[in-house]
């Protein structure tokens, strides 16, 4: 899916003294220093005066407050600095769209021959056919799976009394699984805030930091600035649940980075050119001053917020170069992260390390700040882990690869959670299932994903051995007997030979041990819904090709009654029956061919036995 980035336009709202923007430190700097003459600030024109006067107005600048500010006092004289202030806070917000994907989906044709590609390829290996079922058990049982795949269970709930027919919500659930897999930093941030989720193993404070983070990379995702984020960011009441340090972080940062943004539409803060005015210990003074009035001026409202960064600042005071350093550490991010959008917007899709770089930087930016503020805090390993591959998770949704997008989930899940082994395990096998289908190209490739998580071969055994059994069931074998077609002239009995391959619901009642056997017998009294043995004698001949002709759902309807007999420790059966003949007829390469009219087949078949899913199974009575 293309992703599109916006780097917006901001509409700046005009004052009467032709603010270029207001409260941007580093283009007011610019504006100061050109006033200084001998170390000192001088308004010489009335231009000068209204610049200079609205910058005062802006960082709240007065005669009592300047004493208070170690850089401004030594470069600012009282006696031109405005005797009142009356400052309007203006807050700007930005619209950008959200990303829409579009989801594909599977033909009849792909389905009908998906399921002859698996039924031949069964025959030949015993392999057994998705386990739905379960699938829907380990979903809905589980509170936190249901969490990451909220667009899948409610269809797996539909459709779990019906998986004989389970191909007919295949395109339904190729979809979910798609959506699921694309809103998966929405489905581990619902988890993380599940207060329901018994399983988890977080602090409140981790809690609401992980989620911090995850909402970052959402946004970054449907297209949204880092920067803009950070700042939307630091306005909400979010940032008040997490760690004091963390949120101190939040709010210097997006400080900082409101003060380096640009004013060239091009991009988002300012270029490498602009920030060496830093070199020049005037500009770097001015900055500095202006930036620690706005600390002062926030931490009146918010002191804990802000005192740790002003600590730093006046301990720093004679040192500007070590402040300096701490920009430059965030600015090569900030830096690396327009380069890297800039990228992408013009590759119109991004590969995965720019994706990872994308996500690394905007989640670092943070934790610099965080480290060089308060560097007695160690954050806990748990956190660093989790947020890397939160960002992995991120990079890996970006490009659609998302198996490895489920094995990040499976480590995120092991890391945040107290699941057990054998539920991990069942997520990666579903997962990979789900990751798989949602890529498959053609109807193999969903018949591979189908066999990952088919039951072991040799399931007809628990036919054979069970008291009784309710199953979805295939055969493949021949078919002998006769068709009666409407209309036709009568005809010998014996007139109709070839490949069956019904599917359908067959009851089973095992452990029957004739003559003495030793081992179990079963016996079916099968139903069948479809046939598609014309697509199965065409996959015998030709099991490489990987699209055959259209084939409509009403082409392979074959509704029946069967009876069954399924031999001791073999895959076979026989059957007589008789079920309303599919229209399919044979299936080529080019064409295919149909049925003039309707027919009836009363048949005797000899085929292999595989049960594709079990509904219920009583065992035998020891």
């Amino acid at each position: 899916m293309k992703k599109i980035f916006y780097i917006p336009l901001f509409v700046l709202l005009a004052l009467q003294c032709n603010l270029v923007l207001s409260q941007n430190a580093y283009y007011d700097a610019v504006r100061l220093e050109k006033m200084v003459v001998n170390g000192k600030v001088s308004v010489e024109s009335d231009a000068d005066m209204k610049i200079f006067n609205s910058i005062c107005l802006e960082y709240k600048i007065t005669k009592l407050e300047i004493k208070n500010n170690p850089f401004l006092s030594a470069l600012i004289s009282n006696d031109i600095i405005p005797n009142s202030t009356d400052i309007d806070t203006k807050y700007l917000s930005d619209l950008y769209p959200n990303i829409v994907g579009k989801m594909g989906g599977l033909n009849v044709t792909s389905l009908a021959d998906g399921l002859a590609r698996f039924l031949v390829e069964r025959t030949k290996e015993e392999m057994n056919v998705i386990f739905f079922e379960q699938f829907e058990q380990f979903v809905s049982s589980n509170l936190i799976i249901k969490k990451l795949f909220p667009k899948t269970t409610p269809i797996l709930l539909v459709a779990k009394d019906k998986m004989y027919s389970y191909q007919l919500y295949l395109p339904m659930l190729r979809e979910a699984f798609e959506q699921d897999l694309r809103d998966l930093l929405v489905g581990i941030d619902s988890v993380v805030n599940c207060k329901e989720c018994i399983d988890l193993k977080l602090t409140d404070e981790e809690r609401n930091y992980i989620s911090l983070v995850l909402n970052v990379l959402i946004d970054i995702q449907k297209g949204m600035h880092p920067g803009d984020i950070l700042d939307d960011l630091a306005r909400k009441d979010q940032i008040n649940g997490v760690d004091q340090n963390i949120k101190s972080s939040i709010l210097m940062a997006n400080l900082i980075s409101r003060s380096l943004k640009s004013d060239n539409p091009e991009r988002y803060w300012i270029s490498s050119q602009e920030f060496s005015k830093f070199n020049n210990p005037d500009f770097a003074a001015i900055y500095m001053g202006l930036l620690y009035q706005q600390i002062l001026n926030n931490g009146k409202s918010d002191p804990k917020s802000y005192n740790d960064f002003k600590a730093f600042i006046d301990d720093n005071k004679n040192d500007i170069q070590s402040i300096v350093r701490l920009l430059q550490i965030l600015y090569k991010n900030a830096d690396e992260i327009d380069r890297t959008i800039s990228k992408i917007t013009k590759d119109r899709n991004g590969s995965l390390s720019d994706f990872f770089a994308l996500g690394q930087r905007s989640v670092s930016m943070l934790s610099e700040i965080n480290a060089v503020i308060h560097p007695e805090g160690k954050q806990k390993e748990q956190i660093d882990y989790c947020l890397l591959h939160i960002s992995n998770l991120m990079a890996d949704i970006n490009v659609r690869s998302y198996n490895s997008a489920v094995f990040e989930t499976y480590l995120l899940l092991d890391s945040l959670t107290n699941l057990d082994k054998p539920t991990l395990e069942k997520f990666i096998k579903y997962g990979s299932f789900i990751a798989t289908v949602s890529v498959a190209r053609d109807s193999k490739e969903v018949q591979m994903a189908i066999e990952s998580v088919a039951l072991p071969s040799g399931s007809y055994r628990i036919k054979r051995e069970s008291s009784f059994s309710v199953t979805l069931n295939g055969y493949v074998g021949f078919f002998g007997g006769n068709e009666h077609v409407k209309g036709a002239k009568n005809s010998p009995f014996f007139n109709s030979y070839g490949v069956t391959a019904p599917v359908g619901i067959a009851l089973n009642w095992g452990g029957i041990k004739p003559c003495r056997s030793k081992v179990g017998h079963s016996f079916t009294t099968f139903f069948s819904l479809v046939d598609i043995g014309a697509l199965a004698a065409y996959r015998f001949m030709d099991d490489s090709s990987s699209t055959v002709p259209k084939v409509e759902l009403k082409d392979i309807i074959s509704p029946g009654v069967f009876l069954s007999w399924g031999f001791g420790k073999t895959p076979f059966a026989l059957s007589v029956g008789y079920q309303l003949g599919p229209i399919l007829r044979k299936v080529a390469p080019t064409v295919n061919t149909f049925a003039d009219n309707k027919y009836t087949r009363f048949s005797i078949t000899l085929t292999v036995d595989i049960p594709i899913f079990n509904f219920y199974t009583k065992p035998k009575k020891e």
